[in-house]
């Protein structure tokens, strides 16, 4: 994650007056890194400052955060969810799977920042090939 924080993970403005309205809750995107996906990710992934950076940016744009242990899969997941103030992904949840927490938070930062560009994750749907990094 080269770049300063504050260039690298620009807020968008906040909504006014929008603090946590009930949204209908629409489903996954199912975005599974690919072989070149993860090398990206090895390169992007830096140092632990940017990714606090990346978390702070993308809640302050309208996503929560979640982060849990896969029992079914044998790793962790972080959940990415577009709430109010999220544009195309209001009520969709973007996972990144890794074998430690922090990994799999800095994988949903990735195809959040680095794939998508902070655009509609319906842009990166794919077929399944697994899980993400171990």
């Amino acid at each position: 994650m080269s770049g300063t924080s504050s260039q690298k993970y620009s807020k968008k403005s906040p909504q006014e007056g929008a603090s946590s309205p009930k949204h209908e809750w629409k489903g996954f995107i199912d975005v599974p890194l690919t072989a070149e996906d993860k090398a990206r990710f090895e390169i992007w992934k830096g140092e632990a400052e940017d990714l606090l950076a990346a978390i702070g940016a993308a809640v302050a744009d309208g996503y929560k955060l979640s982060v849990s242990y896969d029992q079914r899969n044998n790793c962790y997941q972080a959940a990415l969810t577009g709430m109010m103030g999220a544009a195309e992904n209001v009520g969709f949840t973007m996972v990144g799977r890794a074998g430690t927490p922090d990994k799999a938070i800095a994988v949903v930062m990735f195809k959040h920042f680095e794939l998508a560009q902070q655009g509609p994750w319906s842009n990166l749907v794919g077929p399944g090939r697994g899980d993400d990094i171990s």
